[in-house]
């Protein structure tokens, strides 16, 4: 049985569907990087580069949580964060962090971040 954490990050319904059609086992760490690798190399024409400080770690899953020992409470992934939260979109599914540099699925989604920032 999943943690119902990584149960919400990686519904049971799409990790299925991704596993028969892109012959991934999203069940795996191995699988789902494979996954979003190919998402992110796909999503290169709905790039926006973030501006203000970011924590300097490589991606999304490496973000340090707030707390006793990261001060950065509030940078520009945070802020994106919570923005993309407020309009719906979910992290990996819809738009992937990594750095500064944010890649969405869909054309609408970063066109509308654009235009909002």
């Amino acid at each position: 049985m999943k943690l119902k954490t990584l149960n919400s990050i990686y519904p049971d319904d799409l990790v299925s569907e991704i596993s028969q059609h892109y012959d991934f086992d999203m069940t795996t760490v191995t699988g789902r990087s494979q996954y979003f690798n190919l998402c992110w190399n796909n999503w290169e024409q709905n790039e926006v580069v973030l501006s203000g400080e970011v924590n300097e770690l490589a991606g999304s899953m490496y973000q340090l949580p707030a707390g006793r020992f990261n001060k950065q409470l509030d940078n520009a992934q945070q802020r994106f964060r919570e923005h993309a939260e407020e309009n719906g979109l979910k992290e990996f599914w819809d738009f992937i962090i990594k750095g500064r540099t944010v890649r969405f699925k869909n054309s609408d989604d970063a066109l509308y971040y654009r235009l909002s920032s």
